[in-house]
């Protein structure tokens, strides 16, 4: 059995070091980009994203996964499984070249035939970079995946920047991202050091076949729902509605996808390790799902009340995406929340279980989007914003549920792990609200105006951005006090298994909704 605390904090570590100077260095090249792109422009990028992003769930059919949760692998399946890959994405590649005039005609933009193809250029790299990549993973190398990460988002930011600045406009977008799988393959395999040699045979990876495709229909299912909003926008809004919702999503998630990105990829092996324990995998969830809530919570507020000034350093033309930001990111907080569950589901032999939810979840986000366009049409793209609030609590209250089949887990253990994040929360957003508040007077229009006649050009701007790093010094500064003096922990201790956080949700005898049947792993 592994040091499950060892190799959380270690990841946490690595993953999040990494993850933050990505992050950063991708959130520059957009607000870069954001100043050369047109509203429509946004939207046309924003659509051949997420028709590749669905096609690239099929990476592999899902054996990396597989890879990575069985308990014996040998070089012969190694090699089988990287032939295979590699395959399936030239296969994904033809397909997606042939279908592009389709989807060009259903949005009656001839420019998407040929970014879909380019699109699906990114799945030959990173069907071919899969195997190395997952057996990082499967040996907890984590400095080495933070590393190569990195790298491809780097290459990735940097080509996104040149070719907006040289006046590529959307295609700026849809080729830096199908280059970011090419460099993330050349740093798979400097950094692994793993070679494919020339040897295929299906029978030694029919098992991780037969397992693979449940996670990766799954992962399309998911795919799909994720981006199920996009697909509705353009079909009732248009294109230029659809780019405006775009930069809106950017804004709010993109922290928040980089915060669930870093515990995914370390919730993943580690669950896979614990598996068979189930009170251990339910210990290992708990913590991950807390340590999620604390990081993304604090995120969310913060990015609720700076979407304004964060929309004006942007560009004025993107104003009108605020009010959408502010509500996708507590939306983009609660999908977060409940990515966590596909993760265990998958690593503890259950995939069918996340195939089921996916099922479930799309069919649920498509009717309540449909339904939102069609009956609140005027509202426009707040309308879709709103419905995120209103469908994932519910999602998760089922998710919940699901995990019965897997481990004991009731509704009021999960609530109760939950709250002192939330209380968290609830802390900065108060400071928040009374820093607005208090600074209103001073960054109010009627204020500023004076002071631009006499050649203060830039003044809205540079208050933007000074009250962007009061929210970000208060917000921090609340949410640490808070940890120490109320919860009585310091940051390590989030973590840890005797944090009094985690005593309730650990200590069965508290709870007596946990069902009798339940009692042992399932």
């Amino acid at each position: 059995m592994i040091d499950v605390q060892h190799q959380m904090k270690r990841g946490f570590l690595w993953f999040g070091s990494a993850t933050a100077v990505a992050r950063v260095c991708d959130l520059l090249s957009t607000f870069g980009v954001l100043a050369f792109l047109k509203r429509e422009e946004m939207g046309i990028a924003g659509f051949s994203w997420a028709i590749a992003v669905v096609v690239e769930a099929f990476n592999g059919l899902g054996v990396g996964n597989s890879l990575v949760q069985a308990k014996t692998l040998s070089r012969n399946e190694q090699d089988s499984l990287f032939w295979f890959a590699t395959g399936l994405g030239l296969v994904m590649l033809a397909l997606m070249a042939a279908f592009g005039p389709a989807v060009a005609w259903y949005c009656d933009q001839p420019v998407l035939a040929g970014m879909v193809a380019v699109s699906g250029a990114k799945l030959v790299f990173v069907s071919t970079a899969l195997i190395p990549l997952q057996l990082l993973n499967r040996e907890l190398k984590f400095k080495e995946i933070s590393a190569l990460q990195t790298i491809a988002t780097f290459g990735e930011a940097s080509t996104k920047v040149i070719l907006a600045a040289v006046g590529m406009g959307a295609w700026a977008l849809v080729i830096a991202n199908a280059m970011r799988g090419f460099y993330l393959l050349v740093a798979t395999f400097w950094l692994s050091g793993w070679r494919p040699r020339l040897h295929y045979a299906f029978s030694e990876i029919r098992w991780h076949v037969a397992f693979g495709w449940r996670s990766a229909s799954s992962g399309v299912l998911f795919q799909c729902y994720r981006n199920a909003d996009v697909f509705v926008v353009e079909r009732f809004l248009g294109m230029e509605a659809l780019g405006l919702y775009r930069v809106a999503t950017e804004v709010a998630m993109s922290a928040l996808e980089a915060v669930l990105q870093v515990i995914k990829r370390v919730a993943y092996p580690v669950f896979a390790r614990v598996a068979e324990d189930r009170e251990e995998l339910k210990s290992a969830f708990l913590k991950m799902t807390r340590y999620l809530l604390y990081l993304s919570g604090i995120i969310a507020v913060f990015m609720c009340f700076g979407a304004e000034d964060l929309m004006a350093v942007l560009h004025p033309r993107w104003a009108a995406a605020a009010p959408v930001a502010q509500l996708l990111c507590f939306g983009g907080l609660l999908r977060g929340v409940s990515r966590l569950f596909p993760e265990m589901f998958t690593a503890a032999g259950k995939p069918s279980i996340a195939l089921l939810d996916s099922v479930v979840s799309i069919v649920a986000l498509f009717d309540i989007f449909f339904g939102a366009a069609i009956l609140f049409e005027e509202y426009q793209t707040l309308s879709i914003a709103w419905s995120w609030l209103v469908i994932y609590p519910m999602l998760i209250l089922l998710l919940i549920i699901y995990t019965q089949w897997v481990m004991p887990l009731s509704i009021g253990q999960y609530i109760r792990n939950s709250m002192g994040a939330l209380g968290c929360m609830a802390a900065v957003a108060v400071t928040l609200a009374l820093v607005k508040w208090l600074t209103a007077p001073v960054f109010s229009a009627t204020a500023i105006k004076p002071l631009m006649l006499y050649g203060i050009k830039q003044l809205p701007l540079a208050y933007a951005i000074v009250r962007l790093i009061l929210f970000a010094l208060l917000g921090g500064a609340v949410s640490l006090l808070y940890v120490h003096f109320v919860l009585h922990l310091s940051p390590r201790d989030l973590l840890s298994k005797r944090s009094q956080t985690s005593k309730p949700v650990e200590n069965q005898e508290d709870f007596n909704e946990t069902p009798p049947d339940a009692a042992e792993p399932g």
